[in-house]
């Protein structure tokens, strides 16, 4: 602590924290009777194949698999977000300063709420 006092009062350290990417994603339920579905929204001009159809039936037993091999708490944290089917975003942060310092973030969503976060350094 008496370092990070020293530094601030003596030196001439720049504090800049950069937002270096943010990523929009989406789940990918690995359901075969979603994501197609999904697929087939985004590219409606496109006829389906019959290779897509043959392996729409692969595709159902590699999902029910997948569903056998997850815990009780990872399958319910799963379907709670299949059910919301929301995008998520992730930020990538980078320090191009020469402070360790904590990020503050001010979010604002569409419905005008505001929330704040402090991520420790």
């Amino acid at each position: 602590m008496v370092l990070a006092w020293l530094v601030l009062q003596y030196s001439t350290v720049h504090v800049d924290i950069s937002i270096d990417r943010v990523y929009k994603l989406r789940l990918d339920t690995k359901n075969p009777d979603m994501d197609y579905g999904r697929l087939r929204e985004t590219e409606l001009n496109k006829l389906l194949s019959q290779f897509v159809e043959r392996n729409k039936a692969k595709g159902r037993n590699s999902y029910n698999k997948f569903l056998k091999g997850l815990k009780p708490w990872q399958r319910k944290t799963f379907e709670r977000a299949v059910k919301e089917d929301k995008n998520y975003y992730v930020l990538e942060f980078s320090n191009l300063g020469g402070l360790v310092m904590p990020i503050l973030l001010q979010l604002t969503y569409t419905n005008g709420t505001v929330e704040d976060k402090y991520i420790p350094a």
